[in-house]
């Protein structure tokens, strides 16, 4: 079963800045760095705290199962940069990586990618054309799938006032 859960934080501050020469990767090949490079702390929460430290809060919530099977544990790893999701899976115990998150302009990322300075047109030109550009409240995000992995495993950024404010990889969960 293919499950997409999105969990967002948009930031709203505003920063200035423009985005310098970058000369690099760029198309697919900077989408398959820029997913890749999110999702280096791991899948497990275990790996992600072995990446990380500690993280500043974890939050845990029950949920229904989608498929009736009793209810399933969402869990929230904040650390100072980064945000993931999990959803532990009641009836197995199972624990499924389902995104990971920043808004720190302090992290750094293929594509020449800067949260807070990198506009929405520079993001295009040096990913390529996005797969989806959808308006969600006074932000656009913008999707590109991985070249190479199932069509669900993706990265979105979402752009506020033509910069781009946050960056997530939603990896494929089956």
């Amino acid at each position: 079963m293919r499950r997409a859960i999105i969990v967002g934080l948009l930031a709203t501050t505003a920063c200035a800045g423009a985005s310098g020469g970058y000369s690099g990767r760029t198309g697919s090949d900077a989408v398959a760095a820029l997913y890749d490079r999110i999702g280096m702390h791991g899948d497990t929460p275990a790996a992600v705290r072995r990446s990380l430290g500690e993280p500043l809060r974890v939050d845990r919530n029950t949920v229904p199962n989608r498929h009736g099977y009793g209810t399933d544990t969402a869990i929230t790893m904040v650390h100072p940069r980064w945000r993931h999701e999990f959803l532990a899976l009641g009836a197995s115990g199972n624990v499924l990586l389902l995104g990971a998150e920043t808004t720190d302009p302090t992290v750094t990322f293929p594509g020449g990618i800067t949260i807070g300075t990198t506009t929405g047109e520079v993001a295009r030109t040096r990913l390529g054309p996005p797969e989806a550009e959808e308006a969600r409240g006074d932000s656009t995000i913008a999707t590109w799938r991985h070249p190479t992995h199932e069509a669900e495993s993706y990265v979105e950024l979402a752009v506020l006032r033509d910069t781009v404010r946050l960056l997530r990889w939603v990896p494929y969960v089956d």
